[in-house]
C-alpha cells in the first residue's frame, strides 16, 4: 500500500485552494519554508469533492489559471509549466491560480489540483470531445484529446467531460497520487 501524506487542518491563508499563492521570503532550504506552515508542503488535502497538493512553482516560472503543471522536482514538491519531452509524462496537476515570473523570484506555494470533477483546463484544441482522454500537449501547460479506445502514450490527466469553449474544456482529473 502506497504512502500517501494527507493533511487534516492545512493553512490556507486565503481560505480558499483556488486561490492560494504564497511567494516565498526567500530561497528555501529543503523541508524549510520561511512564510508558511513547515511541514505541510507536498502534503494534500480534500475539500468538498477536490484533493489539491501544496507545492512550490519553481522560481522565475509564469503559471496562467487552468495550466498543466508538470514536476521539476518531485523530492522538494517543486513544479514547472514548461513541458519538454523529458517530463511529458511526469503531469503533477493543474494550476487554479495565476503566478508571474516577475514576482517569483523564490518561488511561490500554490495549492495544486490533483483530482475534481468538470475541472476548466487549458486545452490545445486537438482531439478535443467529450469521453476522449485528456493527456499532456507537446505545448507547454495543454492538453490533448485521445479518442477513448486508444492507447494514450502519455499519462492520462484524465476524461474530458465537455467540449473546447476558447481553449477550455472541462475534465474530470485524476492525478490524485502520492508524492
Amino acid at each position: 500500500m502506497p504512502n500517501t501524506y494527507r493533511l487534516t487542518s492545512a493553512y490556507i491563508p486565503t481560505g480558499d485552494p483556488d486561490t492560494m499563492a504564497v511567494p516565498l521570503d526567500s530561497t528555501p532550504t529543503a523541508g524549510s519554508y520561511s512564510n508558511y506552515a513547515p511541514g505541510q508542503v507536498g502534503g494534500s488535502i480534500n475539500l468538498n469533492d477536490k484533493t489539491y497538493t501544496i507545492v512550490q512553482v519553481k522560481a522565475g516560472d509564469t503559471v496562467a489559471v487552468n495550466q498543466v503543471l508538470y514536476w521539476y522536482d518531485k523530492t522538494q514538491a517543486i513544479v514547472t509549466s514548461a513541458v519538454a519531452s523529458s517530463n511529458r509524462n511526469q503531469v503533477a496537476g493543474i494550476a487554479r491560480v495565476a503566478v508571474a515570473g516577475a514576482d517569483n523570484p523564490n518561488g511561490t506555494l500554490i495549492a495544486m489540483l490533483v483530482k475534481g470533477h468538470a475541472i476548466s483546463v487549458k486545452d490545445s484544441g486537438t482531439a478535443i470531445a467529450a469521453a476522449n482522454v485528456a493527456i499532456a500537449s507537446a505545448t507547454s501547460g495543454e492538453i490533448d484529446g485521445v479518442a477513448a479506445g486508444t492507447a494514450p502514450g502519455y499519462t492520462a490527466i484524465g476524461i474530458i467531460t465537455g467540449a473546447d469553449a476558447a481553449g477550455i474544456c472541462p475534465v474530470d482529473v485524476d492525478l490524485d497520487t502520492p508524492l
